[in-house]
This record gives structure tokens, sequence and C-alpha cells, in this order.
């Protein structure tokens, strides 16, 4: 099983896609993407509650089914540091239509000086 990993996940009935970062396995994160009730950490270590994916709210908007069975797995960075800069990275590059698209700070330093 596969963790720290930036992975791509597609629409088999459109082009939509959603790429996303995980530093646990894979299959896990995957399998949260299925349901609608999702418990995630903030930073200061809490729970909170997401009660529905980009992924799942377009599955059960759409009626389209996801392609669970062939992730992509677009990079596997070493540390968390390049996992979110990598995430950041991919995201800017393929723009996945199930990505809110906001620019981080992360990001920025890819496109200083251009």
């Amino acid at each position: 099983m596969k963790s720290l990993v930036v992975y791509k996940i597609n629409c088999a009935d459109c082009r939509a896609s959603y790429i996303g970062k995980t530093k646990r396995h894979l299959i896990t994160r995957v399998e949260e993407h299925k349901t609608t009730e999702n418990t995630k950490k903030n930073a200061n270590n809490k729970f909170k509650d997401d009660h529905e994916s980009a992924v799942y709210g377009h599955m059960s908007e759409s009626g389209h089914q996801v392609d669970f069975n062939n992730v992509e797995i677009l990079d596997s960075p070493s540390s968390d540091y390049k996992l979110k800069l990598k995430e950041a990275f991919y995201i800017k590059k393929y723009k996945p239509t199930l990505n809110v698209q906001i620019q981080s700070d992360l990001f920025k330093l890819f496109t200083m000086g251009n």
C-alpha cells in the first residue's frame, strides 16, 4: 500500500478529474471519497466534519461513475513539505475541474519571476 502520494481520480463518464494528496495509505483516502461523511483533522489536530468530498459531490450531482479502480499516482515525494508543493504543482498543471482553484502561498513560489 502506497502512502505519501499525489494522486488523480478521473470521472468515467466525463472529463472531470480531481487531484489530491495523502500521507496515509492511498486506498484509505480513496475510500473516503466514496462516502458523504469524512472526518479530517484540522491544523490544530482537532477533528472536523467534511460532509462531502468534491469527488462524491460530482457523483451525487451528476449521476456519473468515478473510476476508483484506476487512480493514478502522479508523484511520490519524500516529505510532507514536498507533498504539498507537488500537489499545488499538479493542480496548476492539469487544472482538474473538481478541485477548488485557490492559489496557495506555496504555489506562488513556482510563479515568481515569470
